[in-house]
């Protein structure tokens, strides 16, 4: 029975842990997917100096062969342009500050994941100029649906303020409430036009076939950026939102700091569990040192004990565990 309970004790906290890094882990793998797949994607080339001031004065001229030699980079998936500005979107009934992008529809849906969010509605294809796709939270603060207008304003590359209708052609859903509320998409030229920057670009936005070691592509594309156009920043999604990098390291450390008591309090139970076994057994450690067994070889004989109840143990927590993280990852 003692034996039992050692194995169940190491059983026990082995899948506690191991359960409890996978949540932790695909939590932090799904933070980081969300954010690349609905705003970061894995590499942004910016005008220098944009993140410091992300307004669309900081824009740059496209290059039209820019984002073709990009796409040649090795072990790049895709690559897609945006003019992004912060805009006052107003309904019949309400108003809110939103971010708006302009994006190019087709070569979008290579890079985020906004097209297979559309819950009512369609996303846009190019030439729907006077389309806007919004997010759920936002038309339920708005008061809208589709086919409802709203009004675009903003100050354009004078410094003029100007505005521009449009018809809510679709509404997204995402995991992400605050994101939902806060951005709007609508055509690139249609973008452009609002606010007098003709064929010019907040950022390009690229998908790598790849989300772990990103140096060698953006050493990539900052070879090939710098040989085409000057003043250009080439960042991965860390730079680009260093927040969310700070956040995941944060929430690393504080995952060890959690697995090393969890570990010390493990450790002291065996502890405990094998001294005890021990001082049990005080009659028949006697009598084997009376029969000629050398301290060295009860000290052998106990650590074998316990090594073999560590095993069982790793076995049996390690298999459950592997058992509902798989479940898990697979739903």
């Amino acid at each position: 029975s003692r034996s039992l309970i050692m194995i169940g004790g190491i059983g026990v906290g082995l899948f506690g842990l191991l359960v409890y890094y996978g949540i932790s882990n695909g939590f932090i793998n799904e933070m980081v997917q969300v954010s690349i797949e609905l705003e970061l994607g894995h590499v942004q080339v910016t005008r220098q100096g944009y993140y410091q001031h992300p307004v669309h004065s900081n824009s740059f001229k496209l290059d039209k062969s820019l984002i073709g030699s990009i796409e040649n980079v090795e072990d790049v998936h895709a690559a897609s342009g945006r003019l992004s500005a912060a805009v006052l979107v107003n309904s019949a009934e309400k108003s809110n500050r939103v971010d708006l992008v302009g994006i190019e529809p087709e070569h979008e849906s290579r890079i985020t994941a906004i097209s297979s969010m559309i819950a009512e509605g369609e996303y846009l294809s190019t030439g729907q100029d006077g389309r806007i796709v919004i997010g759920r939270k936002l038309a339920e603060h708005l008061g809208v649906g589709l086919g409802d207008k709203l009004v675009v304003m903003t100050q354009d590359s004078e410094n003029d303020l100007q505005s521009r209708l449009f018809r809510v052609g679709g509404i997204f859903e995402s995991n992400s409430p605050l994101w939902e509320k806060a951005a709007a998409f609508v055509t690139l030229s249609s973008m452009q036009e609002l606010l007098g920057r003709p064929n010019e670009l907040t950022a390009i936005l690229v998908r790598a076939n790849r989300e772990i070691n990103l140096e060698p592509i953006v050493a990539g594309i900052e070879s090939v950026v710098a040989g085409e156009t000057a003043g250009l920043d080439v960042l991965d999604w860390k730079e680009v939102s260093p927040l969310l990098a700070q956040s995941i390291d944060m929430f690393d450390s504080f995952i060890w700091v959690f697995y090393l008591i969890i570990y010390l309090a493990m450790a002291f139970g065996v502890v405990n569990i094998m001294l005890m076994a021990v001082l049990d057994r005080t009659r028949e450690i006697g009598v084997m040192r009376a029969v000629g067994t050398t301290p060295g070889q009860v000290m052998v004989m106990v650590l074998l004990e316990a090594s073999l109840l560590g095993v069982a143990g790793v076995v049996v927590g390690g298999g459950a565990a592997w058992l509902v993280n798989g479940y898990y990852a697979a739903n």
